[in-house]
């Protein structure tokens, strides 16, 4: 009697224990899995650094339009250039294969349809075990990157998962995200957000046009020679006199109105004559402006805006700091009285504060589009 005691215990043990390995039966939403928050995207053995990858996803404002029961949220892939070409995921060969999202998993459901360039695209997963939305087969080529655009359409309700902030799971208006270069071994991470949160549009028949896609960016695999130790540590022609651009020599810096914070607009402008009539940088194409700002003022910048329209905001701590506002896009014939504006939270809302200089100055410089076998870089001091 004793000896079947004995085995009826061991027998009891094993069963416990494989019931305690059995997965629990979900009785609600709030019960399914979340995403780890300290390794994003889960479960992949790849390079997350940001700043050695080209590409990022920036949310497109207005970030949610109302369409017949959805709130569709739209991304544009961008190639923004600034890493190192001697990192191995900075290279004209790596293209882009999927995006992931870090989302809520109790908001499954509520993810109806995906488009990739306003066409339905069928190959996306909403995974609630990894709390992440996969958008996978872009099979992008590195020119083919930045005339791509993702956008999802989320199922409109009173409920909080119908909004980004709550979808997604850093808060604000703003979605963590993962890009998979094509050898799935680069997973560069960054957030793609607007912050202040816009709000939501009247409902629509039928969709607005979708915002014009951006020319594609050209790289060439021919590496640059060393750079200087100078801003921007760049090989590129930074002299005034070879370029018909230049930067207001002072900043406008007003209250914004909004959460306390300070705008700080700089004012692109371009002359009708270059000094130096020789050099091939006297127009071109205007691609963007990085600033050289204080690497101790990142989290202050709150968001940019270019001619009014609101930016993400990007600034890179590596190969050097600096804020870039990228993907201007405009022809010289357009580029005068181009107003770029930072908005800044107290602690960094002067160029005391956020010039590198420490001086009371910042130094601006106007690069030229990649696509353009030109390395312009003309630099300026704003005070």
């Amino acid at each position: 009697m004793a000896r079947n005691s004995c085995v009826f215990a061991i027998l009891a043990v094993a069963i416990a224990a494989l019931l305690a390995a059995l997965p629990a039966q979900a009785g609600n939403s709030s019960s399914l899995p979340q995403t780890n928050g300290s390794l994003f995207p889960p479960n992949c053995n790849c390079l997350r650094n940001g700043s050695a990858s080209p590409f990022r996803l920036e949310l497109l404002q207005p970030s949610a339009i109302a369409i017949q029961g959805f709130f569709r949220y739209c991304f544009n892939l961008a190639n923004v250039g600034g890493c190192s070409p001697t990192q191995r995921c900075c290279n004209s060969t790596q293209g882009v294969y999927k995006i992931e999202l870090d989302i809520n998993a109790a908001c499954k459901g509520y993810l109806r349809r995906v488009t990739v360039n306003n066409t339905n695209h069928t190959a996306f997963e909403f995974n609630t075990n990894s709390a992440v939305v996969r958008v996978t087969s872009l099979n992008l080529t590195v020119d083919a990157v930045n005339n791509t655009q993702v956008c999802l359409f989320i199922k409109a309700s009173n409920e909080s998962c119908s909004k980004l902030e709550s979808f997604c799971t850093i808060g604000e208006t703003a979605c963590r995200y993962a890009i998979f270069q094509t050898d799935r071994t680069c997973c560069p991470v960054g957030v793609a957000g607007l912050l202040p949160s816009p709000p939501f549009l009247p409902m629509y028949e039928h969709p607005p046009p979708p915002p014009p896609l951006l020319p594609p960016v050209i790289e060439f695999t021919a590496p640059p020679p060393p750079p200087p130790s100078s801003f921007p540590n760049c090989s590129c022609d930074r002299a005034v006199t070879s370029s018909q651009y230049t930067v207001k020599p002072i900043a406008d810096v007003s209250p914004a109105g909004d959460r306390n914070l300070t705008q700080i607009c700089f004012t692109i402008n371009t002359k009708a004559s270059c000094k130096n009539s020789t050099s091939s940088c006297c127009t071109f194409t205007l691609s963007k402006l990085e600033l050289d700002a204080n690497p101790d003022c990142a989290t202050a910048l709150s968001y940019m805006s270019v001619d009014g329209v609101i930016r993400p905001r990007f600034f890179q701590y590596n190969p050097y700091p600096a804020i870039k506002i990228t993907n201007i896009n405009k022809t010289f014939d357009q580029a005068d009285g181009t107003k770029v504006c930072l908005f800044m939270k107290p602690e960094c809302n002067s160029l005391d504060e956020l010039g590198a200089n420490k001086d009371g100055t910042i130094s601006a410089a106007v690069f030229n589009h990649p696509s353009e076998k030109i390395n312009c870089c003309p630099v300026f001091t704003v005070r």
